[in-house]
């Protein structure tokens, strides 16, 4: 019995994991592809047996390690051979990318195409289309951010009619209820598309390897969070206005947002160097014949400017014989980026395995090279739109205080003159109060329901400009800090101004 023509038909289950797991991180699929690819090239480059290619590909912690490890399983359990393999893999795949690249790799082996040449074929091409596709969705991205300031101006305007018809007719509770929730549906919604048009890359070194790098953050974090909202209780409890503590709270979290907002740019900044640092240290170590660790000794540490005193102190580790893992994971962890840890596993793995130090650099540098171009670009869409949600929410958040202040102040004019009352027969007064439908209940409640709606947009406009940015996660205080001072200086500044508009009414 032929069994490997008996198990192909069953065998649309084989990458049954690996779709679990692509389906689960999905946005991260692009970008783990590059880097798997990136790794595959380097170490390839060593000349190791396809067999060690494989099974180093299926090691790697990242979404499409799953079908390498089908097709390692189908290798070395069913003795079919990697072509064929990668040929099964590839048809049952539900990525279009994935399966490309399955294909195109089993048409390679088949052929006896160098294993290294394919790779770093297929490495510059994933580059091209990671570069691609993530332009594609910047210009998505920029086109919903627009979209996004038009759709939370019209919720506003919703809230605004809504108080204005308290004038005219009593809506009654449940259209002015309906129309707030309405309000803030439209806004959240606007938020989460952001979030899903934006690109999806890994920046931060998660788990206990972030703690050094993000010790402050997370310290400022536990340490003002919940005093800013005990301030708050205490300064409202005291007698001061909502708007006040808002703008405690603003003034409290922006600590957080700041140092948050520093951590992320230090981290570009490191990405952005760490690019010359692989391509000087592999170069170096190729010219004289040494190994990384004697090359980086000689290097001019200048030129790797924000990571200078991180590559200083990897050095130093090195020169004092410590072991090279423990001084290359210090070194990571102290830089706390995630696609430093990756592009040194990179570099190192191809390195220990024997491959050229100036190929292995080169290859390595495609990764953090593609990676921090587009970063740059989205920092281009990412910053304006961030100062215009600011802006924009300072704004009508003024205006829905404002408007809804002046209602009701006028609302409480026709209350005390009495135009809202039936006069006697004949008095001309009901013809007045005609014109009234004024509804003290309505405005009281849209009045509450003004608190909620401020903190709603307020968190969706941070949400939004948070995710535009990308980047860590912790800078969602820097947005939100500085939308709860904006409207706590707003209901503080609004019902003056209003005070002062009446009183020059009543004057004249």
């Amino acid at each position: 019995m032929n069994f490997k023509k008996f198990w192909t038909k069953p065998n649309v289950k084989v990458s049954f994991k690996a779709e679990k797991r692509i389906a689960a991180d999905a946005g991260m699929l692009e970008f783990d592809l590059l880097y798997h690819l990136t790794y595959l090239s380097a170490v390839s480059a060593s000349g190791i047996p396809r067999s060690e290619i494989f099974n180093l590909a299926a090691t790697l912690p990242v979404s499409t390690a799953g079908y390498f490890t089908d097709v390692d399983r189908l290798v070395k359990n069913l003795n079919y051979d990697y072509a064929d393999a990668c040929r099964i893999v590839g048809e049952k795949a539900n990525n279009d990318e994935v399966k490309s690249l399955f294909l195109r790799l089993s048409g390679a082996l088949s052929t006896g195409e160098p294993e290294s040449e394919f790779l770093n074929q297929e490495l510059k091409v994933q580059a091209e289309a990671y570069s691609n596709s993530y332009e594609r969705k910047l210009e998505s991205l920029k086109k919903w951010t627009d979209g996004f300031s038009a759709a939370v101006v019209s919720s506003v305007l919703i809230v605004v009619v809504a108080a204005v018809s308290t004038l005219i007719y009593d809506l009654g509770t449940t259209v002015v209820v309906g129309l707030v929730g309405t309000m803030m549906a439209i806004t959240f919604c606007g938020a989460w598309v952001i979030w899903s048009s934006s690109p999806k890359e890994p920046k931060m070194l998660t788990g206990p390897n972030a703690e050094e790098s993000q010790r402050l953050p997370r310290l400022l974090l536990f340490s003002l969070g919940p005093i800013s909202l005990l301030l708050a209780a205490v300064a409202v409890g005291s007698g001061l206005s909502i708007g006040a503590g808002f703008l405690i709270i603003g003034l409290t979290l922006f600590p957080i947002g700041l140092v948050s907002n520093r951590h992320d740019d230090k981290i570009t900044k490191r990405d952005d160097d760490v690019t010359t640092f692989y391509r000087v240290l592999g170069a170096t170590a190729s010219s004289i014949g040494t190994t990384p660790e004697e090359a980086m000794a000689r290097m001019d540490l200048r030129s790797t400017n924000h990571l200078e005193s991180h590559v200083r102190g990897l050095r130093t580790r090195l020169r004092s014989r410590a072991t090279p893992k423990i001084c290359w994971d210090r070194f990571v962890a102290g830089t706390g980026s995630e696609l430093i840890r990756r592009s040194a596993k990179v570099f190192l793995d191809g390195i220990s395995l024997g491959g050229d130090a100036e190929e292995v650099g080169t290859r390595t540098s495609t990764l953090t090279r593609s990676t921090n171009f587009l970063r740059a670009k989205r920092k281009l869409i990412a910053s304006t739109f961030g100062w215009l949600s600011i802006t924009l929410h300072a704004t009508i958040v003024f205006l829905l205080v404002f408007v809804i202040d002046i209602v009701g102040g006028f609302g409480n004019m026709v209350t005390e003159s009495g135009l809202n009352e039936l006069g006697p027969a004949g008095s001309g007064a009901p013809d007045v109060a005609a014109s009234f439908g004024f509804s003290v209940a309505n405005m009281e409640l849209l009045q509450w329901l003004t608190v909620p709606v401020i903190i709603a947009l307020s968190l969706a406009n941070s949400f939004a400009a948070k995710a535009a940015d990308g980047g860590y996660i912790l800078k969602f205080f820097y947005y939100f800090s500085m939308m709860m001072a904006t409207s706590g200086v707003a209901m503080v500044a609004s019902p003056i101004l209003t005070g002062m508009i009446f009183g020059v009414v009543a004057d004249t």
